[in-house]
């Protein structure tokens, strides 16, 4: 059977319906299949709200009759409103793109066609639009030919592989630090030679002169 890539563009949502609930804001994500066992997802978006941007590229591997314009094949959507780690996802709404409606077979290779659609609530009715793009593609990454022969689909982001982390500059330890002052606050036995003591610390010496008069010294002067 042949074979070709069918790459999907899901771009942005506008208009929204928001679900009932405690959710304090819609961070909105979506799951796009050309088949149910292959189903991929964009990340949440956090920051449009009932406005979501993804700009998520998803590659499908289809027969070539699935892109015929007399083809009923679609690419399916459903939007959900993210619920955390704590709270179901609940479903915003649902889109079905026909992939014949593109015509993509007659039109020239690896150039998107964009278009927008209803989004249908739950309850039937139809409340926002989808902005996605639909392209035959001709051409794609040899890491992407890879994948694509293990799973008929996969998305881009997840080709993509992440730069190093930064080594992080380990600090000195404490004792590191305490032993140079420790060697710095030793006694020096010359420095004692003259009558006067010692007062240590972390960091710093400072030089104690006992006056004449104290009665632990001898008097210097004859009474």
């Amino acid at each position: 059977m042949d074979f070709r890539v069918l790459e999907i563009s899901l771009i942005s949502a506008q208009g929204l319906k928001p679900p009932s609930g405690p959710l304090r804001r819609l961070h909105a994500f979506a799951i796009a299949w050309a088949h149910p066992t292959a189903k991929l997802r964009t990340l949440p978006d956090q920051s449009g709200a009932e406005n979501p941007t993804w700009n998520e590229r998803f590659l499908f591997r289809v027969p070539t009759s699935f892109l015929a314009s007399d083809s009923s094949s679609a690419v399916s959507v459903e939007i959900y409103a993210s619920g955390g780690w704590c709270l179901p996802s609940p479903l915003i709404g649902t889109v079905r793109i026909l992939i014949g409606n593109h015509h993509l077979l007659d039109r020239s290779p690896d150039i998107p066609s964009f278009a927008a659609l209803g989004v249908r609530r739950p309850s039937g009715r139809l409340h926002g639009v989808l902005n996605f793009a639909a392209t035959l593609l001709t051409r794609v990454s040899l890491i992407a030919e890879e994948a694509l022969a293990e799973s008929p689909a996969v998305a881009y982001r997840e080709l993509m592989c992440e730069s190093p982390r930064p080594r992080r500059r380990i600090p000195p330890t404490s004792a590191s630090i305490i032993a140079p002052l420790m060697d710095r606050n030793r006694e020096d036995p010359e420095e004692r030679s003259d009558g006067g003591g010692t007062m240590c610390g972390l960091g710093f010496q400072r030089r104690i002169h006992f006056c004449p008069s104290d009665e632990n010294l001898p008097n210097s002067s004859t009474r």
